[in-house]
């Protein structure tokens, strides 16, 4: 499962819907929700070696278009989301 989990990225362009904090049990998640309705998280991940997700939620904005690069599955009944590691303004 993780194999797949890392191996499933992609680079496209997004528009920001909109931005909010999900709870996850004693945690809360940085969301991302583009144009289309789909959800992504940004967090920190040891084996992507990514550690800055906090400054990349910080930096995206309502509105505007980012070209992402994510990696992940959207499992609903896990409430796993694709991630995202890069963006910059499109």
């Amino acid at each position: 499962m993780t194999i797949i989990h890392y191996s499933n990225s992609g680079v496209k362009r997004i528009l920001v819907k909109e931005k909010n904090l999900s709870a996850s049990g004693r945690y809360k998640k940085n969301v991302v929700i583009d144009g289309n309705g789909n959800v992504y998280t940004v967090s920190n991940d040891f084996l992507m070696m990514h550690y800055t997700s906090t400054e990349l939620y910080g930096s995206m904005e309502v509105g505007k278009s980012y070209t992402i690069q994510s990696y992940g599955l959207r499992i609903p009944f896990l409430g796993i989301y694709p991630n995202i590691v890069r963006a910059t303004p499109a």
